[in-house]
C-alpha cells in the first residue's frame, strides 16, 4: 500500500514538473531577437562555407533562411539591378567586426565576402 502511494506521488510530481517547464502553448519559449540574429549570422557563414547556398541562389531564399540584412545597397541600370546585403556580426565578444556581404545581380546571388 505504501509503495503504491509513493508511486502515485512520484508520478504526480513528475507530471507537474514536466508541465511547468513548457510555455502556455506547450512549446519552448522563442529565442530573443539578439539570439536569433547571432544564429542567423553564424548559419549564413556556415551555409556559404558548406555550399548549402551558392551562386544562383535567389535573394528571397537568402532572406527566408537568414533574415533581413542589416544594410542594403541597391543600384539599378538598363542592364539590371545590383544589390549588396550586409549582415553584421551581432556577437561582439572579443571585439570582432566581421560583416558578411552577399552580392546579387537581378535577384540572384553572384558572390559573397566575409
Amino acid at each position: 500500500m505504501k509503495s503504491k502511494l509513493c508511486q502515485a506521488a512520484f508520478v504526480l510530481v513528475v507530471s507537474f514538473v514536466t508541465a511547468s517547464c513548457l510555455s502556455p502553448k506547450g512549446a519552448w519559449p522563442k529565442p530573443t531577437r539578439a539570439a536569433l540574429k547571432i544564429q542567423n549570422y553564424q548559419d549564413l557563414i556556415k551555409g556559404l562555407q558548406e555550399h548549402k547556398v551558392g551562386k544562383g541562389t535567389a535573394a528571397s531564399t537568402i532572406r527566408t533562411l537568414y533574415g533581413e540584412p542589416d544594410r542594403l545597397f541597391n543600384d539599378a541600370s538598363t542592364t539590371g539591378s545590383l544589390e549588396i546585403w550586409t549582415y553584421m556580426n551581432p556577437d561582439k565578444k572579443g571585439g570582432e567586426y566581421k560583416p558578411v556581404r552577399v552580392y546579387f545581380n537581378n535577384g540572384k546571388l553572384i558572390d559573397w565576402a566575409y
